[in-house]
């Protein structure tokens, strides 16, 4: 077989610019005052430019890289964590809620787990021990991953908001408000 070099899909913006605007706005009226954002995977920066900029928050961004685990700061410091990935971002927000500092943080993501799940056929590996079966809905999964976080990481669960973008390969925007347990 002969290896070739480069991508083997084209790139193409599955993205809903106002569902992503409006999970945004969702996540900093969580706030009465300027929210301080850490924007994880910004890409091309057109929702921080266009939605948090607009709103007033204070934002810092992590550069783009493959492995952003491995460029997470160590305390997050910060009022939302705006995790844009098109794959899983399970592990992504596993690390936030490991590292987050204050009693308070509002996660918003672009979930494209399904569509990883669908391409390449497996799920996130911190999904896979939170669900007994494989062939549930994707949904499920979504509620296993945040009822799994919430009790490991000694977080609770408050407000929540879901978007969906309706393709034959699903797209899930989605808000999670998460609050340490008092001790």
């Amino acid at each position: 077989m002969k290896k070739t070099k480069g991508p083997i899909t084209t790139k193409v913006d599955n993205s809903d610019y106002f569902a992503k605007k409006s999970i945004r706005q969702w996540a900093y009226a969580q706030f009465t005052y300027p929210a301080k954002v850490l924007e994880v995977l910004p890409g091309e920066k057109k929702v921080m430019n266009r939605v948090w900029k607009n709103l007033g928050a204070s934002i810092e961004t992590l550069p783009l890289c493959k492995d952003v685990l491995k460029i997470l700061p160590d305390t997050i410091d910060f009022d939302i964590a705006d995790i844009d990935t098109y794959s899983s971002p399970f592990e992504i927000i596993d690390a936030v809620l490991a590292r987050a500092v204050r009693k308070r943080i509002v996660i918003v993501t672009t979930d494209g787990c399904r569509i990883s799940m669908e391409i390449r056929g497996g799920i996130s590996k911190v999904l896979f021990p939170t669900v007994k079966k494989q062939e549930i809905p994707y949904y499920e999964y979504i509620k296993a991953f945040v009822k799994w976080a919430s009790s490991r990481e000694n977080w609770t669960l408050g407000k929540r908001v879901f978007r969906v973008k309706k393709r034959r390969l699903q797209v899930f925007y989605w808000g999670l408000e998460f609050m340490k347990k008092s001790n």
